[in-house]
């Protein structure tokens, strides 16, 4: 008898944590598709959903590439041009300047030429080609 109740006692038990595990699982399965829709919903919704956004982004990132390409060209062709005129303003230096020893020597000679006080021309004249020559 006392068995009898005790397995009695025992499957109303038993039956009660299944009842109640059953119960519970109802519920978590119920939030678990609760929380599946609204994930869902946030991954596919049109325009703000991760799957339109990450799109806007990668199309996004496609156009600053090619910005960033454009830029890099427009910035190796200004380098290019920069150093094309820094040779051009280096030539034109280095001929100035020979240009002005070129005129510097002239004038020298000039000067030497000009009769010093109390010569005369053909006096100043011979003591230029005696300089030159000897």
């Amino acid at each position: 008898m006392i068995t009898d109740r005790l397995k009695l006692i025992g499957a109303a038990a038993l039956c009660a944590v299944f009842l109640s595990t059953t119960i519970w699982l109802f519920f978590a399965e119920a939030t678990v598709k609760r929380d599946r829709d609204r994930l869902d919903a946030e991954i596919e919704t049109p325009v703000t959903g991760f799957r339109d956004r990450l799109a806007t982004c990668q199309a996004q990132s496609r156009n600053l590439e090619g910005a960033i390409t454009f830029q890099s060209e427009q910035v190796a062709a200004w380098k290019a041009e920069a150093d094309r005129i820094k040779a051009e303003g280096q030539q034109a230096t280095k001929a100035a300047q020979d240009r002005a020893r070129t005129l510097e020597r002239q004038l020298v000679g000039a000067r030497r030429a000009q009769p010093n006080p109390g010569e005369t021309i053909c006096e100043a004249a011979d003591r230029t080609i005696l300089e030159r020559v000897g």
